[in-house]
């Protein structure tokens, strides 16, 4: 009986999997609502989870994002998100018009905390990695710098994979 609110929802590839779970599953476009300026059209308090990926780069003004979604979440309640790390993709990051705001893990931290978020956690954005990739100070150069996209020659699969993006889980205050 959990409730989650896709943030930037897009074509909503997660719904399926999370109501094959039974999951509530709500979704805000930018069309609904501006996230820079608009109330999100929830009750406080009404989310376990807020799930944003790649969106959060989209905005310049995070005040009201970060403060809606605060709003909506409940007391203890999940916020995950994902963002590219701009350390690792600074390159290419602004070839996408869109983007507006770049992050590090750094600067992600701190936004997050500055929204009134607590246990803040940042992990590198690969997927189906081992543990031990997750973790140590060079989390994300082992991510970002092994440059192999797919399984060739004689590399084992668990090195194969190249990921610069951020990936951020906190949670709200139980104040």
């Amino acid at each position: 009986n959990k409730r989650i609110l896709d943030l930037g929802s897009g074509d909503q590839f997660i719904r399926p999997s999370l109501e094959k779970r039974k999951v509530n599953y709500d979704s805000l476009e930018y069309d609904d609502v501006d996230f820079e300026t608009g109330k999100f059209p929830f009750k406080n308090n009404c989310f376990d989870v807020v799930i944003s990926l790649a969106v959060i780069e989209h905005i310049s003004n995070l005040d009201n994002y970060l403060n809606e979604t605060l709003r909506v979440l409940k007391p203890g309640g999940i916020f995950y998100l994902s963002t590219p790390n701009f350390k690792y993709c600074y390159k290419t990051f602004y070839d996408d018009p869109t983007h507006v705001k770049p992050f590090t893990e750094k600067s992600l931290e701190i936004a997050l905390e500055l929204g009134g978020f607590d246990n803040i956690s940042l992990f590198p954005g690969a997927r189906n990695k081992l543990d031990w990739f997750y973790r140590g100070k060079f989390k994300y150069i082992k991510c970002a710098f092994l440059p192999f996209k797919t399984k060739t020659w004689f590399l084992p699969s668990f090195l194969c994979g190249r990921a610069t993006s951020l990936l951020a889980v906190c949670i709200k205050p139980q104040k």
